[in-house]
């Protein structure tokens, strides 16, 4: 049996270009384990004690105390643990225009050794609930993805003309209202339908009706993740035909059904 120790943080529930969703501590055993923990946001472990194991895209890596561990959104993942494992960790986005999250292009699981006190002492204040803790935490992501976007040569959304960047934002605003079609956006945007699509195929890299679905399942995700609706209310909420179409396209692209998802993916 495993613990998670849920701390109400909302000072940082949205900071800056960061949307955290979870700053929790876990006290975990033998049953932490999940082979497909594929996920829409990015999670950062801090390993206070014990040791577990990932796979980030097939690859594997062992996790120690006093090591940070970001594991990208979008990732193929999959956790366990042999004996015990206790660690602070962060559930986290970094919302982009274009993209789903700035870090999903990073495929592979990424250390940073901070060493083992100044883990705790993160760990202490982020157990406070306060501004305090909430900043600390906010310093550690913050540094830790400036460092990913340095080394990697990840830049922001500077590549679309004024039309696409309409489009995207028009999508990002709507796509928790239902359905929205081409059309719509194109409307909004003041641009024909045939011009949209291609300009935003030339510089997103994916037809804008895939970008629009990717959307409407990802604020899906969203609402399993941090509500307490049913499926059925989600898959009517987001413009799905209904709860088993809702489902297989949710497994399809998380690789498990809305209902287990929603159970494993609290770590």
């Amino acid at each position: 049996m495993y613990i998670i120790e849920k701390l109400c943080m909302p000072q940082i529930k949205r900071l800056g270009v960061l949307d955290v969703s979870a700053v929790d501590m876990a006290r975990l055993d033998k049953e932490w384990t999940n082979p497909n923990a594929r996920a829409p946001f990015n999670r950062l472990y801090f390993v206070i004690s014990g040791g577990g194991r990932v796979w980030v895209n097939g690859r594997p890596t062992d996790m120690t105390p006093g090591n940070a561990y970001l594991i990208p959104a979008d990732s193929e993942f999959a956790y366990t643990c042999e004996d015990t494992l206790v660690k602070l960790y962060v559930h986290f986005s970094v919302p982009s225009l274009g993209k789903g999250d700035l870090l999903e292009d990073v495929k592979d699981c990424l250390s940073y050794n901070l060493g083992e006190r100044k883990i705790r002492e993160l760990a202490e204040l982020a157990a406070g609930m306060d501004a305090a803790g909430a900043y600390a935490v906010i310093s550690q992501i913050t540094g830790i993805v400036s460092r990913v976007c340095r080394d990697r040569g990840i830049r922001g959304e500077s590549r679309f003309s004024p039309p696409v960047r309409r489009a995207l934002e028009f999508i990002e605003a709507n796509k928790s209202a239902g359905v929205i079609g081409e059309k719509d956006v194109a409307a909004a945007v003041f641009v024909s339908v045939s011009r949209l699509r291609k300009l935003f195929r030339e510089q997103v890299g994916m037809p804008i009706g895939q970008y629009i679905s990717r959307g409407t399942l990802s604020a899906a995700e969203l609402d399993l993740r941090i509500t307490d609706l049913s499926v059925r209310e989600i898959s009517v909420a987001h413009g799905y035909c209904d709860q088993f179409y809702f489902s297989r396209v949710f497994k399809k692209h998380y690789g498990t059904s809305p209902a287990v998802y929603r159970k494993n993916i609290l770590t």
